[in-house]
């Protein structure tokens, strides 16, 4: 896993400033809460079209090898009736940036609705997004040096059909998802996600599912330094499975807190559910030191 310096603030690329509806007015979107039936293409369901987007900005320098940062992350989302993206969160995540950067340009995209029966309906997909991106860092007048993801490819999309029996639940719909900035440091601050109201596991509420875990970086030092104990951490899972507000609640130290927070940050998870819904949680999560 590629670790970006985490000194520098970090910033990705606007990406798309307009998109061609011209060719598909959108119905009338759902009303917010309004559950809505959920359908997978097949003999009577229409598949939904990505429309072309324009303006997208690509890096004109050459990018160093070693600058640039490449990946397909995978995602599942229901595009409703009126063409927006709902419900996404990552099938096979690539546990770095590129997972923010493939959340933004799905959030922007825009779709041709599908439609069941002839009408227009909400419907289930998988979507990959191949990426490539190149980091440069610069120089703000301040001083402040900053670094920042650009796309040096457009970005390559390939709908399918849906892999998850989540997709294909009740939509209760919502705010279509817009991915908060990178943090600047390692111990994230509150989001427009987190804002929102924080579920409990437990009852109507699932508990999210891991897809991916780093090793801290460290841990082999720390073993044969003899530490051994169990470093605790509590965060936000939030509707996309993408970890926010990490604390650490129970320190080991020797450097321990600053790598566990850096590899937290690059947990994956299914996001937990209510009612058919992603929904962000709070969790506890134990990472043990036991020298064997």
């Amino acid at each position: 896993m590629r670790i970006l310096p985490q000194s520098l603030p970090l910033i990705l690329l606007a990406l798309v400033s307009a998109h061609a509806h011209a060719q598909f007015p959108p119905p009338a979107s759902p009303q917010t809460g309004e559950k809505v039936a959920v359908y997978t293409p097949g003999a009577d369901t229409t598949a939904p079209e990505l429309l072309p987007t324009s303006n997208i900005s690509l890096l004109k320098t050459e990018c160093k090898l070693e600058d640039k940062l490449a990946g397909s992350p995978t995602l599942s989302l229901v595009v409703g009736s009126d063409g927006l993206p709902y419900s996404i969160h990552f099938l096979r995540p690539t546990a770095n940036d590129l997972d923010i950067f493939a959340l933004k340009i799905l959030a922007a995209d825009r779709f041709k609705p599908g439609a069941h029966a002839g009408s227009p309906a909400a419907v289930a997909l998988s979507i990959e997004i191949h990426l490539e991106t190149c980091m440069i860092v610069t120089k703000q007048p301040n001083g402040e040096k900053t670094a920042a993801l650009h796309l040096v490819t457009m970005p390559e999309q390939k709908l399918a059909a849906p892999e998850d029996a989540m997709a294909k639940a009740v939509l209760v719909t919502g705010p279509v998802y817009s991915t908060p900035a990178p943090q600047s440091n390692p111990a994230t601050e509150s989001t427009p996600e987190t804002k929102s109201k924080i579920e409990k596991v437990g009852g109507a509420v699932t508990a999210p599912k891991l897809l991916v875990a780093h090793e801290i970086n460290n841990i082999v030092s720390a073993l044969r330094a003899d530490i051994e104990g169990t470093l605790a951490a509590s965060l936000i899972v939030d509707a996309q499975g993408m970890p926010q507000n990490i604390q650490i609640v129970r320190s080991l130290g020797h450097g321990l807190d600053e790598q566990a927070i850096i590899s937290l940050r690059s947990y994956r998870y299914l996001p937990a559910m209510h009612d058919g819904k992603p929904v962000p949680v709070a969790i506890n999560v134990e990472i043990r030191f036991r020298r064997t």
